[in-house]
């Protein structure tokens, strides 16, 4: 027999012979056993030792069936707790987990304070999916010894997804009593990114560093996580550190110059953008990076759009079958008013990425604002199909669905939408000015549009809205105080210069309502109604 075989062998009958001696619990107050009656107890250990080894020694040869009948003859003669624990230990080899779990519950119930035998209960209750219970093992274990490691860690995984604040308290306690170990501080990092905890996961990588401090990924982990917890000088200097370093990493001058980003300073964000664009063999993430930057800049500066539609451009050139540039460009073409050509793009993207409920929804809207409305609705359902909680494509559906006077399928989409977000400042404008339109819910429909005034108050639509929504009422000059309002603006539409002149109609003006029905005509030649009013020069 192998001599490891043998060692454990002999550590086998050592841990039954330790039971034996735990196990009895003689108090002095119990008489002595005779010297017959010791004579009998004695020949029965010896029996049960000689059955336990015969047992170990048919499980260190894989034989754990065997091993149990041996372990189980053992307790035959000697009713021990480290038997109980042999044999529970050899269920779970067979994969009897229910046996298992009855063997090892009775050897603690004669040895409750053995960390062994919780520790076997709490596996049997692992593998079996019973995780509550097996928490209350390692807490039992914990209670036992306040300081077992392997129970703090085991408590910290099994509760890292549901209770990752209980996780990170018990990882917190293990690094207090056994230093920093790197995988501990690597679970603590990623709970603290899970929970936004920035800060916090910037110091667990701080530690991390210290222990590695070669590790250049790691230091840029830090430099991330120093970046989502808006500490961009301390980040900034860890990417200028790394950059020295290694000077022609893409990724190290494309994170510092959304960094520069970050800090408004687009002319060194530019600077980093343009080495990084004359790297060899970029990949097209990374050229969707920086074309994503242009992107973002050109809603501050929009001098930028040509410089930002070449940049996917180049993209598409080189990765003809990738959609994604042709999706920004898509969005860049709707900005623009190109509806024609935003259309084809999203037409294309829907086909090669069908799973985007986002590019569904631009493809609703560029089919609404060409009067598609039909095609509109089938693009916006089918965003919301792949997003329930789309808010955006639940509005424009409402809208749409407003413009074909399919009211009751609107007020769905709205409710829908104000469900998800009930303080959505667009949604609340548009929904009451639908029910305004219609005279319905007058008093929900101002207390709506009063909310969204109070998030944007120089929203010309939401002005207007609020005005004409008075104007239902009858509250006609305080509808003409918030609709004169949306005029002065200077991005009132045809319709708000219209309802102006109503409500100086209303108001028994005429010269100024026939001045502001003038004025909208101006801007849409189109409206017969208008041409009515004017006419007639009165509502």
């Amino acid at each position: 027999m192998k001599r490891a075989n043998i060692q454990l062998i002999l550590f086998a009958a050592a841990l039954l012979l330790a039971g034996c001696t735990s196990s009895k619990n003689v108090t002095e107050e119990q008489s002595k056993p005779s010297a017959a009656e010791q004579q009998v107890l004695d020949a029965r250990k010896s029996m049960a030792v000689q059955r336990f080894i015969d047992g170990s020694v048919a499980e260190t040869k894989g034989d754990y069936a065997q091993a149990i009948i041996e372990y189980q003859d053992a307790l035959r003669y000697d009713d021990n707790p480290a038997i109980y624990y042999a044999i529970a230990k050899d269920y779970l080899a067979l994969g009897k987990a229910a046996l298992a779990s009855d063997m090892v519950k009775e050897a603690i119930q004669r040895d409750p304070k053995n960390i062994l035998y919780h520790q076997l209960l709490a596996e049997v209750f692992v593998r079996t999916a019973q995780f509550d219970s097996a928490l209350a093992e390692y807490q039992t274990i914990l209670s036992i010894d306040s300081t077992d490691i392997n129970s703090m860690y085991n408590i910290a995984r099994l509760t890292q997804q549901v209770r990752p604040l209980q996780a990170l308290e018990m990882y917190e306690k293990i690094v207090r009593l056994k230093g920093p170990d790197w995988q501990v501080l690597l679970q603590m990092a990623e709970i603290n990114t899970a929970l936004h905890r920035f800060h916090e996961a910037a110091e667990v990588y701080k530690q991390m560093a210290q222990l590695d401090p070669a590790n250049l990924a790691l230091q840029q982990s830090l430099a991330d996580a120093y970046v989502r917890a808006e500490e961009y000088d301390t980040a900034m200097t860890i990417y200028q550190r790394l950059l020295e370093i290694n000077p022609g990493s893409a990724d190290i001058r494309s994170a510092l110059a959304e960094l520069y980003l970050q800090k408004n300073d687009w002319n060194d964000a530019r600077a980093q953008f343009d080495s990084v664009m004359k790297s060899d063999s970029l990949s097209a993430d990374m050229m969707l990076r920086v074309a994503i930057a242009y992107f973002s800049q050109t809603q501050k500066d929009s001098s930028l759009v040509p410089e930002a539609r070449q940049q996917f451009e180049n993209i598409l050139e080189q990765y003809p079958d990738d959609w994604r540039p042709v999706f920004y460009l898509g969005i860049m073409d709707l900005i623009a008013n190109q509806d024609s050509s935003a259309m084809v793009r999203f037409e294309r993207v829907t086909t090669q990425a069908s799973w985007n409920a986002d590019a569904w929804w631009y493809l609703g809207l560029t089919y609404s604002r060409r009067h598609r409305n039909e095609d509109a609705v089938a693009a916006l359902q089918h965003a919301v199909a792949l997003n329930p909680k789309h808010l955006n494509a639940l509005s424009a559906l409402g809208s749409t669905y407003d413009t074909m006077k399919r009211y009751k399928e609107s007020d769905s989409a709205y409710e829908a939408a104000l469900k998800i977000d009930p303080h959505d400042a667009l949604v609340l404008n548009n929904y009451a000015y639908s029910l305004a339109e219609r005279g319905e819910q007058l008093e929900r429909a101002l207390q709506m549009s009063k909310e969204s005034i109070e998030k944007d108050t120089a929203n010309a639509a939401y002005l207007d809205t609020y005005g004409w929504i008075f104007f239902r009422l009858g509250r006609y000059e305080e509808a003409r105080q918030y609709i004169s309002k949306a005029v002065e603006s200077g991005e009132a539409s045809p319709v708000v210069y219209e309802h102006l002149g109503d409500v100086y109609s209303k108001l028994n003006d005429a010269g100024k309502a026939k001045e502001y029905w003038q004025k909208a005509l101006e801007k849409d030649p189109s409206n017969s109604s208008l041409k009515e009013k004017l006419a007639r020069g009165a509502l």
